[in-house]
């Protein structure tokens, strides 16, 4: 008999994981963005009150990781609403910003940090769900059982490896994005 913690799981648990929090996030950005589409919404410039510095762009982004993150411990639930929230906040920016400047604005300054900052969100989100996911999928596969809590076990310790991801790219959207801020 084989313990959990000897069979290696495959990377069809990690994609699933990744196109459901890309089905909820573009699905929350739909939402979002369509809920303030073409409203007179008029802002005053500047940068909003928000920390501009490289320590304020990356705490806020990964604050935002660690509670796509926290579905490890909610059985994916935190994830799902946390990207949910997060991406319809997404859309709704967007579409401020597109009412306000444009896209051709908009593109032309978020076009090189956003995608990485929001597949960083998306990731994160994935590495939330991995563990449940890795339970559903021993339940319903043909082949022998094993102990779910240790698959559950295996997989939280796998969802690292995704949520190291997530980090990373954050990381690196934080950098880019502060580069745009400075060229500014």
């Amino acid at each position: 008999m084989l313990l959990a913690s000897q069979v290696r799981l495959t990377g069809r648990t990690q994609y699933v994981a990744l196109l459901v929090s890309l089905t909820v996030f573009i699905t929350g950005a739909l939402v979002g963005y369509h809920s303030l589409s073409g409203l007179e919404l008029f802002t005053e410039g500047g940068d909003g009150g928000h920390d501009q510095s490289l320590a304020g762009i990356v705490g806020q982004n990964l604050g935002a990781a660690m509670l796509l993150y926290s579905g490890v411990v909610t059985l994916g639930i935190s994830s799902l609403l946390g990207l949910g929230m997060t991406s319809a906040f997404v859309g709704a920016t967007m579409a401020v910003a597109v009412d306000n400047a444009g896209w051709g604005e908009v593109i032309g300054t978020a076009w090189a940090y956003a995608p990485i900052e929001f597949g960083g969100c998306v990731v994160a989100a994935a590495a939330g769900l991995y563990p449940v996911l890795s339970v559903i999928g021993k339940v319903f596969a043909a082949e022998e059982r094993l102990a779910l809590l240790s698959t559950y076990a295996r997989g939280l310790v796998d969802s690292l490896k995704l949520l190291a991801l997530a980090v990373a790219m954050i990381l690196f959207a934080g950098l880019v994005e502060l580069v745009v801020i400075v060229l500014e």
